[in-house]
């Protein structure tokens, strides 16, 4: 730092000693990258899943430069039943040579329903690009939609081309593809909170809402494994559910979690798959054992989406990202946050959308969004939600002074 202000301040003597007059600006600081869960929970029709960012650059009257900026996807992407995913590409055309050139970009969309089928292209978008003067730039954006009729899977590519044609006939294009398995998931409508439901929000273990953990999604417990033993009887895990179901009921809480974990790898239906890893990871969870959290709770989700079940997904999706979060793996976190909010963007869960903001909150010291969240639960006589989202608030600030 020193060094390059001892240059700054030669140059601006030179410059200065030869009659050139000199401002010297402070640099701005640089505006913080917002995290790539920075809209969570926000409603919308227009979700969109950028493929590509393609520029072309016509440098010079006989010269052009083309990139397509794939952009890294997803291997699933995730559509509600009558809902409307964007698939999309955004670029840019410069001119700075003749306004002769001319580019076209497009996206075209590719279909099968099994991995073996051939594609079939079922729809496109194009642009023709030109300018009459220069130097001149066009940004814009080119896609479709993938409407999700019938609940399901089927497969996607998505091939992105770019083309410019400088006045000397040399064309010069680049294209590429994505792929990714598009599932389409029942719809769960809008979920509501209110004094109906408010009991199933509360954490059901009979203790306080801990203050060294994520707040949790409780919705998916559901009475936890006594409530499972009806729809278990004949199934392998039965006899494990019905153990987890009395240690629960004599405050065992440790047998009970054994109990669970043998249960979910024991289950041959896919809706005890999702419950029983959603309840062992909650205790888990509950007790500190992250990592193991961690586990349940992916295996949870992969079950939920093989049922199309959106909602307890979305939950599963939750509960991971707060584990993974707990435990510095902004990576993976950042991948299922990513997720989640293609979901919700889908649906409202207004209840869920609170719970993630606040634990995003105070993974990311910050104690005014903190202020503000813990009112939504006050407001819902969430008193243990309040009280911890205070204490929460109250430290983050402590720590900043």
């Amino acid at each position: 730092m020193q060094l390059s202000r001892i240059v700054i301040l030669v140059l601006a003597m030179l410059l200065t000693s030869c009659g050139v007059q000199v401002e010297i600006v402070t640099p701005p600081p640089p505006t913080p990258t917002p995290h790539l869960w920075a809209s969570l929970g926000e409603n919308s029709s227009n979700y969109a899943r950028t493929q590509a960012t393609p520029r072309i650059v016509f440098r010079t009257p006989d010269s052009a430069d083309v990139q397509l900026f794939m952009q890294p996807q997803r291997q699933v992407l995730y559509v509600l039943q009558y809902k409307q995913i964007w698939i999309n590409a955004t670029y840019s055309v410069t001119w700075f040579g003749s306004p002769q050139s001319n580019a076209r970009v497009r996206l075209t969309l590719y279909r099968r329903t099994t991995p073996d089928a051939t594609w079939e292209n079922f729809d496109s978008d194009e642009r023709e690009l030109r300018t009459e003067t220069v130097p001149s730039t066009i940004t814009d954006s080119i896609g479709k939609g993938i409407y999700g009729e019938n609940t399901g899977r089927f497969f996607v590519r998505v091939e992105v081309s770019a083309v410019a044609f400088p006045p000397n006939g040399e064309i010069v294009n680049a294209v590429s593809t994505n792929e990714f398995t598009a599932t389409v998931l029942h719809d769960p409508g809008e979920i509501t909170t209110n004094g109906d439901n408010i009991a199933a929000l509360r954490v059901p273990l009979g203790a306080d809402l801990p203050i060294d953990k994520p707040l949790w999604d409780w919705r998916v417990w559901a009475d936890g494994p006594c409530a499972l033993t009806e729809s278990a009887q004949n199934d392998p895990s039965y006899e494990n559910i019905s153990l987890a179901c009395d240690s629960l009921n004599k405050g065992d809480l440790s047998n009970a979690r054994n109990a669970l974990a043998v249960a979910a790898q024991q289950a041959r239906k896919p809706e005890l798959t999702a419950a029983l890893n959603s309840q062992f990871g909650l205790i888990a969870g509950y007790t500190g054992d992250f990592s193991v959290a961690t586990g349940a709770f992916e295996a949870a989700a992969t079950a939920y989406e093989s049922i199309l079940d959106a909602w307890r997904l979305s939950i599963s999706l939750h509960n991971l990202a707060s584990a993974q979060l707990v435990l510095a793996d902004e990576q993976n976190a950042g991948h299922t946050l990513d997720r989640l909010y293609e979901l919700r963007s889908q649906y409202w869960d207004e209840f869920g959308t609170r719970l993630t903001e606040t634990n995003l909150a105070y993974h990311y010291k910050n104690a005014d969004q903190l202020d503000g969240l813990r009112w939504y639960f006050n407001n819902l006589d969430l008193k243990d939600y309040y009280s911890v989202i205070e204490l929460w608030m109250k430290q983050v600030r402590d720590q900043a002074n």
